[in-house]
């Protein structure tokens, strides 16, 4: 499902490269990102799958070829970028270092190895105040959203990005249905999820998001 993340209606259903540790400076929070090895034709969606399946689900096979194109159209759009890949075990994440966001992440469900840490994402920027302050007039009320949701074995950190608040909580109707998603996701381990953010400025709020429901 396609949502447009910003004028959301309430009551509506350069170049890419692989390094091995990149350090990411935001405003006001460190991070350090580790990232795998530069790959040697392998697949992060076929390791993900092997403790799993012998193999990859085939409406899935294309996946990683369409998450190229993906990376690609957002290149031709957005000039100057970095992008570098981010494999996690059970997750993936393509993110700019120019401007530091997420363009794409994707995974297999897991369960959670902790209870949510609510000090921790606590320390995390409060999106809405960024929000209001680049939008202005066009601003909403926003969330620290998950791309992959933490009943869904998500992490924090990378994972994190302002989300329209009636989206994230289920308040309307595009909104259930992505809870629905979610919770499809995170009671069934193994179970394929992803996110794709378009973005048509230069912050790290999402103009659309393109979930696994599209």
């Amino acid at each position: 499902m396609a949502t447009d993340s910003r004028s959301f209606p309430e009551d509506s259903d350069t170049n890419v490269i692989h390094e091995e540790t990149v350090s990411v400076v935001a405003k006001d929070l460190h991070r350090v990102i580790v990232v795998a090895p530069t790959r040697s034709g392998g697949s992060y969606l076929m390791r993900m799958y092997e403790s799993i399946r012998p193999d990859i689900p085939m409406p899935l096979v294309g996946f990683e070829d369409e998450v190229s194109e993906w990376c690609n159209a957002y290149v031709g759009t957005h000039k100057d970028v970095n992008l570098v890949e981010v494999n996690l075990e059970v997750a993936v994440y393509w993110f700019d270092l120019v401007f530091e966001r997420v363009v794409i992440a994707y995974g297999v469900s897991s369960v959670p190895d902790a209870p949510r840490d609510v000090v921790r994402i606590r320390r995390f920027p409060d999106v809405s105040i960024g929000v209001n302050k680049t939008m202005g007039d066009n601003s909403f009320e926003a969330d620290r959203g998950h791309f992959l949701s933490h009943a869904a074995g998500g992490e924090l950190d990378i994972n994190l990005f302002p989300q329209r608040r009636e989206l994230n909580r289920g308040w309307s109707s595009a909104g259930k249905h992505f809870r629905r998603m979610e919770k499809v996701a995170a009671e069934n381990p193994g179970t394929f999820h992803f996110h794709r953010a378009l973005y048509d400025d230069d912050t790290w709020i999402p103009a659309t998001l393109v979930n696994t429901g599209s």
